[in-house]
């Protein structure tokens, strides 16, 4: 899968406040991704001569945007995305994902969850994808620190795809969400049908 860095260009500017004097602009930060992207890894593991690299993008983040300002920005760019699919019944799919955290300073969005070895924890992302006629699309994606409270978060994405103004079908869930019977509640209260698998217990052996 390749990306056109011009594409991501447009929305560093949106969504970065990145001085002229900066030793990168945003077309430098928008080469990192896609190298990323075109090999499939984190940027953590792509460098090139006159590219900045994953730790002055980190930094960026931190110092020159905020969650909020990023995923607004991308909401706005799915929303012209996703015109043709308004008003159509679909499988809306919901689940975590976690990239490898290797850096020193840790916070409250370092999970201690390690996905690969060298690994000190993770990020912990809470996403969302549509399926449409046998097409999926990615839609939604938040941060989830440590403390967060995951029916919150679950309830955001409800929103954002009543917002879109598409029709669900059914929620697809991993087993993490079917041990809570408040993200269960939250379904039956916006008479959302769901189909998760059930939670692991040493008693239930089917």
């Amino acid at each position: 899968m390749n990306i056109n860095p011009n594409k991501l260009v447009d929305f560093i500017n949106k969504t970065f406040s990145i001085k002229q004097n900066a030793v990168y602009g945003a077309r430098d930060f928008a080469n990192l991704v896609s190298q990323a992207v075109g090999y499939q890894t984190y940027v953590e593991t792509v460098k090139f001569d006159k590219t900045a690299d994953a730790d002055t993008l980190h930094y960026r983040i931190q110092k020159d945007t905020n969650t909020e300002l990023l995923l607004d920005g991308f909401k706005k760019i799915s929303k012209k995305m996703l015109r043709k699919v308004r008003k159509k019944r679909v499988v809306l799919i919901i689940d975590y994902t976690h990239d490898s955290f290797y850096g020193k300073t840790e916070n409250e969005y370092i999970h201690k969850y390690k996905p690969e070895s060298g690994a000190r924890g993770s990020f912990k992302f809470l996403s969302a994808s549509i399926l449409v006629d046998d097409r999926r699309y990615f839609i939604y994606s938040i941060p989830a620190s440590v403390v967060d409270n995951e029916t919150e978060l679950l309830e955001l994405v409800l929103d954002y795809v009543e917002e879109l103004n598409i029709r669900v079908k059914v929620v697809l869930l991993d087993r993490g969400f079917t041990r809570s019977s408040k993200n269960l509640k939250l379904f039956k209260s916006r008479n959302i049908k769901y189909l998760g698998l059930y939670p692991k217990y040493p008693n239930i052996k089917k």
